[in-house]
C-alpha cells in the first residue's frame, strides 16, 4: 500500500506491531509511525505539513516525487 497526499507518496509498512513508513522518491528522510492504520495515515498528512513548514523555515524547497509510483494491487 503506497499512501497519497498533495501529490506526495508514502510507504506502509509492519513491524512487531507497530504501524510505520517514509516519505517515498525524495531526497530527504522524513519517517512516520503509529499504532494502527488510520493512525499511520494521519501521521503521514502530519510529516508532510512538518516536512513543508520545516523546508520553508530553513530556506529551502521541500522535494517532490517527479514520477507516480506503481503499484500491484
Amino acid at each position: 500500500m503506497i499512501l497519497e497526499h498533495k501529490g506526495n507518496y508514502g510507504s506502509v509498512n509492519i513491524d512487531q506491531g507497530i504501524y510505520w513508513g517514509k516519505l517515498l522518491m525524495i531526497d530527504d528522510c522524513v519517517t512516520y509511525e503509529a499504532e494502527d492504520l488510520q493512525g499511520l495515515k494521519n501521521e503521514f498528512v502530519l510529516a508532510i505539513e512538518d516536512y513543508v513548514r520545516y523546508c520553508t523555515e530553513v530556506g529551502m524547497v521541500p522535494h517532490k516525487p517527479d514520477i507516480l509510483p506503481v503499484t500491484k494491487e
